[in-house]
């Protein structure tokens, strides 16, 4: 998905996580209000989140506002974790889940 990354730090410290967010869908597609509502481990992840979530564009119907109205919120789980990790898993399972996965990339020898 364009725009979410495996934050470097959590690489380095081999850090596996999530993120759970609510967001509304204004009527011109873009995501508004959003609100985050649990991560772990705190603030390792929230913000590759929520720089996904600002570039994210939904197509929405000329009647959007009216059937979903601008206070409807959607919710989606953030899931970070390395291949060999283990799996993580989402805060709410029944809501979308976005799994980013990364491997720890060893340096060449000499």
């Amino acid at each position: 998905m364009a725009g979410l990354y495996y934050p470097p730090p959590a690489i380095r410290l081999n850090q596996q996580g999530r993120v759970y967010i609510a967001y509304t869908i204004g009527k011109s597609g873009k995501v508004d209000k959003v609100k985050v509502i649990e991560s772990e481990p705190a603030d390792a992840f929230t913000r590759t989140s929520l720089l996904f979530l600002s570039v994210l564009r939904c197509d929405v119907s000329s009647n959007w506002a009216e059937i979903h109205g601008p206070e409807h919120f959607f919710r989606m789980n953030f899931v970070y974790e390395f291949e060999l990790g283990g799996q993580i898993q989402p805060f709410e399972p029944k809501d979308e889940v976005v799994r980013v996965k990364a491997s720890r990339i060893k340096a060449p020898s000499k």
